[in-house]
């Protein structure tokens, strides 16, 4: 290995070949520099009984598991391409499978243990084992789904014979709750915790790692203080009684009876004169702990970390309201709601692409309608006014494209029959102004153009002709 090399004129400055600064005077980059032992050493991931304990005894635990998994199905999805009556229908098989909790909890798994399965029971499509056709799905085929965390969906077989195929170097088959059936993995739904590295992931048998690792450090030392301030609480006053001859007071057998009597008389005088009564000769002080003063924003600063571990704003993890002049949180709010929607992308979607075919041919008997598409809806919801004033610019917006011809009446209506605007807007109320003729007017009363505004005059009825 090459020797240092001289960056500096000070020769006791030196770089050697690691990139590391040693300067011999300061100590910097020695032996006696405690930063160059310290090192990054890969912890133990967090084990299922301390997974357990941490969320259910700590509220920092369980809120940091809950939070985005509760925010991604709150509102949940809109689904288009389905007929009225079909979507009604399908709306309610989706209810009566319980999709929308059980993909909630299966999310939950996923962040508390690090991963977990829904299980689909398919009549008609062959053993467990068989890797699943869709085609053979068929109306009522399915029959239930199971949510099995990663502890009891136990991966056998890896696939590592062909590189080629999609599921190379991952689990063929899974065990449920350790039973003697192979379970295909096509018959079951994933959910993923932390992504981690292929040979962390070969270690815990290709789930994902628990958010809990991240944070656990965090949450605890938000505890430690929490308990640390809440028993200094106890130590923020004393009372503080010289008595003379205090010592030798203590050595009479009944020393300590009389001494207790004497500060018990002293305090209850306190309670109910609001005055003590002392002999001359003694003397009495009360000291205010400083080290209360302060630690509530401590405190703040420990729940930030935790916040900021994982990537849950304050004001959601802990239920506040944003501090600070002009302070309104919504910036924040904005970049939580776009890590939520980027979530719901890769944790549910995936989910859903697989299972709404299954569950519209189970109930209907069918392949899903080419334009059936599912969006989830944006947690960012405007309020009354916000919304009133976004449909008035919008009104105005449409009005001028249409007075310049660059739309017509049935575009207007079909935006407004999307958008939900006016319930009592059909789809036929669209079509019927779509297919109107171009001399008559709308059915809806004067041309959406010529609304507040007087009839044309006809040829000869100009003002000033007879």
């Amino acid at each position: 290995m090459a020797g240092p090399t001289l960056v500096s004129p000070d020769p006791n400055v030196v770089q050697i070949t690691a990139d590391t600064l040693l300067n011999l005077t300061t100590g910097m980059g020695t032996g006696r520099d405690p930063l160059t032992q310290t090192i990054n050493v890969l912890a133990l991931p967090i084990g299922r009984d301390e997974a357990d304990a941490l969320y259910l005894n700590d509220w920092l635990g369980a809120a940091t598991v809950d939070a985005k998994p509760d925010d991604a199905t709150r509102e949940w999805r809109e689904l288009t391409g389905l007929e009225p009556d079909q979507l009604e229908v399908f709306q309610r098989a989706e209810k009566d499978f319980g999709i929308n909790g059980m993909i909630n909890q299966g999310l939950k798994w996923a962040r508390l243990y690090g991963g977990a399965g829904i299980i689909m029971g398919l009549d008609g499509t062959g053993e467990m084992h068989e890797p699943l056709d869709i085609n053979r799905v068929k109306e009522g085929s399915l029959k239930w789904l199971t949510l099995v965390d990663r502890w009891h969906l136990i991966p056998t077989a890896l696939n590592f014979n062909n590189p080629l195929r999609a599921n190379w170097g991952r689990p063929e088959f899974y065990h449920a709750f350790q039973g003697p059936d192979q379970i295909h993995r096509s018959r079951i739904l994933f959910f993923y915790g932390t992504p981690l590295p292929y040979h962390l992931a070969l270690r815990s048998h290709f789930w994902g790692g628990s958010i809990l690792d991240r944070v656990k450090d965090a949450v605890e030392n938000a505890g430690t203080a929490q308990t640390g301030i809440a028993k200094l609480i106890t130590e923020a006053k004393i009372d503080v009684f010289k008595i003379p001859g205090l010592f030798e007071m203590l050595k009479e057998p009944e020393g300590t009876s009389i001494i207790q009597q004497r500060i018990d008389l002293a305090v209850m005088g306190k309670g109910i004169w609001g005055a003590i009564m002392m002999d001359a000769a003694e003397e009495y002080e009360q000291k205010t702990g400083a080290l209360s003063q302060g630690l509530d924003g401590l405190l703040d600063e420990f729940l930030e970390v935790v916040a900021g571990a994982a990537g849950i704003p304050v004001t959601r993890l802990l239920g506040k309201s944003p501090t600070g002049l002009a302070a309104t949180g919504e910036e924040n709010t904005r970049v939580y709601y776009d890590s939520i929607k980027a979530l719901q992308e890769s944790d549910v979607e995936p989910v859903l692409t697989i299972l709404d075919p299954i569950l519209h041919r189970s109930t209907f008997g069918q392949d899903l309608p080419e334009d059936y598409k599912s969006t989830f809806t944006s947690l960012w919801q405007q309020s009354e006014t916000e919304r009133a004033t976004t449909q008035a610019q919008d009104a105005t917006r449409d009005r001028t494209y249409f007075d310049l011809g660059v739309i017509q009446e049935h575009h207007i209506a079909a935006r407004l029959f999307a958008e939900g605007i006016y319930p009592t807007l059909t789809d036929e109320d669209v079509t019927e102004l779509e297919n109107l003729p171009d001399d008559k007017p709308p059915p809806f009363g004067a041309p959406f153009g010529g609304l507040g505004s007087e009839p044309d005059p006809e040829p000869g009825d100009e003002p000033g002709e007879e």
